[in-house]
């Protein structure tokens, strides 16, 4: 049985529903409009703040908003610096803003312990309450705070992120390589350590990758141990921390020589564009075996080496054009066709 409506029920219904839409679009843009308007006040308000800031005036935080100190904030801090930001930080704490964010860290939603990290990590205090939040149990906010983590804290700060390249969030884990990785040579003892006693393949691929940004001579002990581990991957992070330290230092290990037998294609071309950089022409016969390698990879890895070392690597390179190997000499002459266009 089919329920049919009276025409003029019908008719009331679409009409309650048009003057509903009609409501709706009104409400927006009176929101929109006083959204607008509250931004120009913010503007104006952050103008009047700098001015203040620049002529040493008093206090323009007093009696505004917290969303106003959460935006000054935010927008200030980005572009002062030395007595300024000392004047921003002073001014905060008279207002009360540093002790609201301290406060939002311990709050139950983690959205508001977020804003609160954001907040104490652009003015550059309360470093232990930063910290902290490196435990975070929401990937969220521990993000926010790697993202952040204080620069005053010295070798804690080092430390603790080190700790997150653990962590089983990968946006966690990027923020704190990140960290870490503009810490610069503050970060080689950390780094060390998470080399030397690390139990996780992601864990040691992730301290790798981060010390190939700071090639120090005090990771070269670890990077050699960890050549004879059984995983491929670390092998290979292992030799390429291996050459770029050896760049830095003007001297080829024997451990690159030795990649070159590694059973891993991926390792082996790692080992040959190695030795490419350091330009050591003592691995040149074993190279021009290796263009006989049944991985294009690390035939093409070898080739290049070889043109990296100058005349004598591509006298080496012209006598492989002539190889009976095809596969070797097709590689020579891809390699030195590149090289001749300028693709090299």
């Amino acid at each position: 049985m089919i329920l049919t409506l009276p025409l003029w029920l019908l008719r009331g219904v679409s009409v309650v529903l048009l003057v509903g839409c009609v409501v709706l679009v009104f409400a927006l843009l009176v929101l929109g409009r006083l959204r607008e308007a509250r931004t120009l006040r913010d503007l104006a308000g952050l103008q009047e703040a700098f001015a203040a800031l620049r002529v040493g005036a008093v206090n323009p935080l007093c009696g505004r908003t917290s969303r106003f100190h959460e935006l000054l904030v935010l927008r200030m801090s980005r572009n002062v610096s030395g007595p300024d930001a000392e004047a921003l930080v002073r001014w905060c704490a008279e207002a009360g803003v540093v002790d609201r964010a301290v406060a939002w860290t311990t709050s139950r939603r983690w959205v508001t312990r977020a804003r609160g990290v954001r907040l104490l990590a652009c003015l550059d205090v309360e470093p232990d309450v930063l910290l902290g939040m490196l435990a975070d149990p929401r990937p969220e906010v521990r993000q926010q705070a790697a993202e952040h983590a204080p620069r005053s804290t010295g070798k804690a700060r080092v430390a603790a992120l080190v700790r997150l390249f653990d962590d089983p969030d990968p946006g966690v884990r990027f923020a704190a390589m990140d960290s870490v990785a503009r810490c610069g040579e503050a970060a080689v003892s950390d780094l060390s350590v998470s080399l030397f006693v690390a139990n996780r393949t992601e864990t040691l691929l992730a301290a790798l990758q981060v010390s190939l940004t700071v090639p120090s001579a005090r990771l070269a002990y670890e990077a050699d141990q960890l050549c004879r581990s059984t995983v491929p991957e670390v092998r290979g992070g292992a030799l390429q921390l291996i050459a770029t330290i050896s760049t830095a230092a003007g001297a080829p290990p024997q451990r690159l020589l030795d990649g070159l037998d590694d059973p891993a294609a991926a390792n082996r071309a790692i080992a040959a564009e190695g030795l490419g950089r350091l330009r050591h022409l003592g691995a040149a016969p074993k190279l021009a075996q290796m263009m006989q390698d049944s991985s294009w990879d690390v035939r093409r890895a070898s080739g290049v080496a070889l043109y990296a070392m100058g005349a004598s690597g591509q006298v080496v390179l012209r006598q492989m054009t002539r190889s009976p190997d095809r596969y070797a000499a097709d590689m020579a002459k891809l390699v030195l066709s590149a090289s001749r266009m300028g693709r090299m």
